[in-house]
C-alpha cells in the first residue's frame, strides 16, 4: 500500500511540476472542459460557486457524481479531474473558502468564528444542489461526497446524519477534534441495522500533521465507527511521512472505494 502511496504522489508532483497554471486560478480557467456555474440558494441565501466537469457524452450516458468540497483549491481538483479522464464521473466542485467554518463545522466552537451552520449546508447539498445536478445531467444514483480537513469533518458529519444521500465517503485528515464530543454521539444514535450496507469511508491523514485535532482524535473515532457499523466498508490509514492532507488520498481514495 505504501508503495503505491509513494508512487502516485511522485506522479502528482511531475504532473504539477508540468503545469502552467498558478494556484490563483479556478478550476474553470484552469482546466479544458470544467464549467463554472453560480447557484442561488435560497436555504443559505447566497450564490455558491460550482465548477463543473462532465464526460463529452453525459447527455446520452448516465454516470456517477462526485461532490467536491473546497473546489476552488486546483491541485486537488486536478488530482480529482486526472482521475475520472479514465474513470468518467461528473465533478460537481463547490467552493467552500467563504464562510468555511460557518458551513464545515456542525457546532459552535470558540476557536472558530461563525461556525455551527453545517446543518442548513448539508441541507442546501441534499435539497437544492443534488436536485438540480440530477435534473440537469444524467446520474446514476451512485454519489460521493469529497471533504478535506474541515471538509473532512463535514464529510463524515454528513455520513452520520443522512447516510442515504451518497453511496461513499472520502475524507482526507477530518477535524474531529473540533467537536469530538458532538461527532462520538453521532455514532452512538440507534440506525437501522443495514444503513451502510454497500457503502464506502476512506479516511486518510498525516501524522506529520501540525493539527491535533486531526491526528489526536481520528484513531479512536475511526475504531468507534468500525465498532458501530461493521458492515461499513472501511478504510482508515496515518501516513508516517505526510502533513496535514496527504495528496495521495485524491485518488487513492476512489481506487478503494471501485476494488471493494
Amino acid at each position: 500500500m505504501k508503495k503505491t502511496l509513494n508512487y502516485f504522489f511522485i506522479l502528482f508532483l511531475i504532473f504539477f511540476s508540468k503545469t502552467s497554471f498558478s494556484q490563483n486560478q479556478t478550476p474553470d480557467k484552469a482546466f479544458k472542459d470544467v464549467l463554472y456555474k453560480e447557484y442561488h440558494s435560497d436555504i443559505l441565501n447566497e450564490k455558491r460557486d460550482l465548477y463543473v466537469f462532465a464526460p463529452k457524452d453525459a447527455n446520452v450516458k448516465s454516470y456517477p457524481v462526485i461532490y467536491m468540497l473546497d473546489a476552488e483549491m486546483t491541485r486537488p481538483y486536478g488530482l480529482v479531474l486526472e482521475y475520472v479522464k479514465s474513470n468518467p464521473h461528473i465533478i460537481v466542485g463547490i467552493g467552500t473558502r467563504e464562510n468555511r467554518s460557518r458551513d464545515m463545522i456542525p457546532v459552535k466552537i470558540s476557536s472558530r468564528q461563525g461556525s455551527g451552520g453545517a446543518y442548513n449546508f448539508l441541507n442546501f447539498l441534499t435539497t437544492e444542489l443534488k436536485p438540480y445536478i440530477d435534473q440537469n445531467y444524467k446520474t446514476t444514483g451512485k454519489d460521493i461526497l469529497f471533504g478535506v480537513s474541515n471538509a473532512g469533518l463535514f464529510t463524515i458529519y454528513t455520513m452520520l446524519t443522512q447516510p442515504s444521500q451518497f453511496s461513499s465517503f472520502i475524507s482526507l485528515s477530518p477535524t474531529i477534534g473540533h467537536c469530538n464530543e458532538f461527532m462520538t454521539g453521532l455514532i452512538k444514535k440507534d440506525y437501522p441495522t443495514d444503513v451502510m450496507k454497500g457503502k464506502h469511508l476512506y479516511i486518510l491523514y498525516g501524522l506529520k500533521n501540525e493539527m491535533s485535532r486531526v491526528t489526536d482524535y481520528v484513531p479512536q473515532f475511526s475504531e468507534l465507527i468500525k465498532s458501530k457499523f461493521p458492515i461499513l466498508m472501511f478504510y482508515c490509514e496515518g501516513l508516517e511521512e505526510s502533513g496535514h492532507v496527504p495528496m495521495e488520498g485524491f485518488q487513492e481514495g476512489f481506487k478503494y472505494i471501485y476494488g471493494n
